[in-house]
């Protein structure tokens, strides 16, 4: 049996801002996105359903890299949607 815990928006933005890597992983694949400038670099890791969303955070971290959090909330907000309309 699977439990969903709500995600706040807010935090969520800034655990991506806060990181310098994703690690995405779903199944046995996975994917990294963002930019391992610093030495030491900050690595968020999440475990998502599937590809597509992967894809969708990796969208998000980058619009965050670019300054622009409302379309960062507006591409996340396609995961939520789509959890929504799924029950």
């Amino acid at each position: 049996m699977t439990y969903e815990t709500p995600v706040d928006l807010g935090n969520f933005i800034t655990a991506l801002r806060q990181a310098d890597l994703v690690d995405l992983k779903w199944g046995d694949r996975g994917m990294l996105c963002g930019n391992p400038l610093p030495e030491n670099p900050k690595v968020l890791t999440l475990i998502v359903a599937d590809e597509a969303d992967a894809w969708i955070i990796n969208r998000a971290k980058e619009a965050i890299s670019q300054g622009d959090e409302e379309a960062a909330y507006a591409i996340l907000a396609e995961i939520t949607q789509e959890q929504c309309t799924q029950h």
